[in-house]
């Protein structure tokens, strides 16, 4: 998951990430912020898998502290900022936080619980508080170098809690793998709302197409991709492909790369057309298209 940070601040550094109240930070501002967590949050103790506990409503600084835990593996923890002090204490213990970010609208909630809160070692306020370390001048003692931890894809990034509404709330955790499965529903919601509300992003240029089966067997079939005689010999007796094996991730590269390759001949021909439209046509033409090979078979939650 930090690894998107990582890879737009290296290669789209100047390009707006966030915008909020008449301010903008770049890519690499994002960068170079959530380093300065990272090590700041290094700093005082957490490790991978360790818990910090975030209490405020949007802005800026969420990403920051969300995206800076993933440099070090460790993990978030989002606190609904509409809960009562005490159930809020629940969800902090429960988690084992370690750390415990809040906004100054909450310092009054804070009051009230902190005196129960077991496993909470510090506290940073987003904004000004004479008592207690502020977000800002804590960020500024750090060094912007990315620790450069690396996380597994069953590593936990982000844990939530449910509503609680027939007990107690409980902890979901999502892993790195888990968030990025989502990922194909980012175009879907743009599509249904037509780019308006809640199908509003503005990076949609930087998705690729998606991981399938039907794509590359109609790239195939139109002579864009070639399989070895060996490669081509297990998909027609339809002998299953490990996920992640060799062979079924060149099969994903070269999809993608074959999209975007079409992507680029139809721009020089003048015609636009992102990635994950291209996807959504040519899986559409793959359901009627007749004399294709076998499809290739791979047991996986991602296709």
């Amino acid at each position: 998951m930090a690894d998107i940070v990582r890879a737009h601040g290296a290669n789209r550094g100047s390009a707006p990430a966030i915008t909020f109240e008449g301010r903008t930070l770049t890519w690499a501002d994002l960068d170079a912020r959530t380093s300065q967590v990272a090590n700041g949050l290094a700093a005082l103790g957490l490790g991978a898998q360790d818990r910090l506990a975030f209490i405020d409503k949007n802005g800026p600084e969420y990403f920051e502290v969300f995206f800076g835990a993933g440099k070090i593996n460790a993990v978030t923890v989002a606190v609904n900022w509409r809960l009562a002090p005490g159930e809020m204490a629940y969800i902090i213990n429960h988690a084992e936080s370690k750390v415990l970010f809040v906004g100054p609208e909450f310092l009054p909630h804070l009051e009230k619980i902190e005196g129960d809160l077991t496993t909470v070692k510090h506290v940073i306020v987003l904004g000004d508080d004479a008592s207690r370390t502020t977000y800002e001048a804590w960020l500024a003692e750090q060094p912007a170098t990315d620790p450069g931890v690396v996380a597994a894809g069953d590593d936990v990034c982000f844990q939530l809690y449910t509503s609680g509404t027939t007990g107690l709330p409980k902890g979901v955790m999502l892993t790195n793998d888990n968030l990025f499965a989502m990922l194909p529903n980012v175009a879907d919601l743009w599509g249904v709302f037509e780019g308006q509300g809640l199908g509003c992003f503005q990076d949609l240029d930087a998705l690729t197409m998606f991981a399938d089966y039907k794509v590359p067997q109609l790239l195939r079939a139109e002579g864009i991709l070639a399989y070895t005689p060996e490669l081509a010999a297990k998909i027609a007796a339809r002998e299953p492909l490990p996920a992640e094996s060799p062979e079924e991730v060149e099969i994903r590269a070269a999809t993608v790369w074959g999209v975007e390759l079409l992507r680029r001949a139809l721009a020089e021909r003048g015609v636009s057309a992102r990635p994950f439209e291209l996807d959504w046509l040519l899986w559409t033409l793959a359901q009627d298209r007749p004399n294709m090979e076998p499809y290739h078979r791979t047991r996986t939650v991602f296709y």
